[in-house]
């Protein structure tokens, strides 16, 4: 009974312990794949990806405005009256009386106009027309009405062609060509970003791996040191003194592991993070001390020439070619636009259906925006002066870039050496008080702190590797 509740009590204390129900997957992975894998999963990449695509469309769009525009148009209506309606009043008596307005005069004085003139020629043969048509419609009474229009349908297609626009059509695709090669051009700089950001976490993995593994080498010789220490107190050779430092030592090492633990195990989920793998994985470092020392050579001297390469340098240099066809765009709203078109329609007013088709011509004239134009075509101009400046400058800065990445690169090439010949004399200076403090002629102290030299040089000389292994990366990075 009492095996069952301590299997009962582990089996509710193991979820408890951080990875005990988590299944690892363990990757043994070197720069290049850590490289390669961050180029395939990073959300920038991708969203560079992206952007290129959106560019693209965006040219397609552009190159669509050279072939003619076609519209149809589908309209009905109806309304509350006729559109047309024209009524006569009642004839009686000889007088002829009619609503129907023109100008804003009665059809009556029309009519009393044409007799007017046409009753002389009858008068010459004895007739009197206007006795005539009053004998005639005397006695009659009627009314007339005409009403027209009161729904129809309407329908049309038009194509139109434009011939000229001031040079909007051309200037914009021009300007979309310059977003697709900007955004290849963000893309090639998101891709080292990405690389370097990886190497950077990887090279970080591995100094901290490193350091651990300074730091447990030294741990064992204090445990053995501790061992000895403590068989000599107990033998009283050695004061309680010595004992204390060497406990403190063994605190501080055992302080310095947890923390580099930590570090570990940060820097492991920063690198799966980046590359693609879940959080849980663990990344074993191919690299160690060994092939850590293996640095590339020092880069060439740069040239000034290297700073027109830079990817940096070409957006800028696209950006002011970009703000000189947005400055045409603009001349272009003040320029005359020609089109010519054809259409065809469709009609239902009457009653019947309507067909026709034609040609036209169109021409736009934007004389009431010119003012408009005037202050934008200056203020764009200004904006391309300013893309131009900012070019020239930037291109000093870069220069000065280079220049400054390639001292750090020989400077952290001669601290590499020197900490390689630290190492070998912090080493010797261990094995040299070991011995002696196995003799009895050094005290505690000094072999204690020769294990302090011995592992601050290591790790200061792993930093600075990897320091140099980084900025030369950097350094071809931006000159590529």
């Amino acid at each position: 009974m009492r095996k069952l509740s301590v299997i009962l009590m582990l089996l509710v204390l193991m979820p408890c312990f951080p990875g005990a129900a988590i299944a690892q997957t363990v990757w043994h992975l070197n720069a290049d794949s850590c490289r390669m894998r961050a180029l395939e999963s990073n959300a920038a990449v991708k969203n560079a990806d992206l952007n290129i695509e959106a560019a693209v469309e965006t040219k397609r769009s552009a190159v669509a405005k050279y072939f003619p525009s076609v519209s149809a148009n589908v309209s009905a209506f109806m309304l509350h009256d006729y559109l047309i309606d024209i009524s006569s009043s009642d004839v009686k008596d000889g007088d002829i009386s009619m609503g129907i307005y023109s100008e804003g005069r009665p059809i009556e004085d029309y009519i009393n106009e044409s007799l007017d003139n046409i009753a002389p020629l009858f008068e010459k043969f004895g007739i009197d027309i206007r006795q005539e048509i009053n004998s005639f419609v005397s006695g009659l009474s009627y009314d007339a009405s005409l009403q027209m229009v009161r729904r129809g349908v309407a329908a049309s297609v038009v194509a139109v062609q434009p011939v000229y626009s001031g040079g909007r059509i051309i200037n914009g695709n021009k300007l979309a060509r310059i977003g697709v090669e900007a955004a290849g051009i963000q893309r090639e700089i998101t891709m080292k970003e990405v690389g370097l950001g990886a190497e950077q976490r990887y090279w970080l993995l591995v100094s901290l791996h490193e350091k651990n593994n300074t730091v447990s080498a030294m741990s064992s010789l204090v445990d053995t040191l501790y061992k000895d220490v403590q068989a000599a107190y107990s033998a009283g050779l050695v004061s309680k003194n010595d004992m204390l430092k060497v406990e403190l030592k063994r605190n501080e090492l055992l302080s310095a592991r947890s923390t580099l633990e930590s570090a570990i195990s940060l820097a492991n989920m920063s690198l799966c993070q980046y590359i693609g793998l879940p959080l849980g994985d663990v990344v074993v470092p191919a690299d160690g001390f060994e092939s850590m020392s293996l640095l590339p050579r020092i880069p060439q001297v740069p040239d000034s020439s290297d700073v027109i390469r830079r990817d940096e340098y070409r957006l800028l240099d696209l950006k002011a070619e970009s703000e000189k066809y947005k400055k045409r765009l603009v001349l272009g709203e003040s320029l005359p636009q020609l089109g010519v078109g054809a259409g065809y329609f469709y009609g239902n007013l009457w009653g019947a259906n309507t067909h026709n088709a034609g040609v036209f011509v169109t021409l736009s004239i934007p004389i009431s925006s010119w003012w408009d134009n005037v202050f934008n075509y200056r203020r764009q101009r200004v904006m391309e002066q300013i893309a131009v400046n900012e070019r020239e400058d930037y291109r000093d800065l870069l220069s000065l870039q280079i220049m400054q990445v390639w001292d750090e690169i020989c400077s952290l090439q001669r601290q590499v050496d020197i900490g390689r010949s630290t190492i070998s004399q912090a080493e010797e200076n261990l094995k040299v008080n070991g011995d002696y403090y196995a003799s009895g002629m050094v005290p505690l102290s000094d072999l204690l702190e020769a294990q302090a030299i011995y592992q601050q040089s290591v790790e200061q000389y792993v930093d600075k590797c990897i320091d140099y292994k980084l900025k030369v990366l950097e350094y071809n990075y931006m000159i590529e």
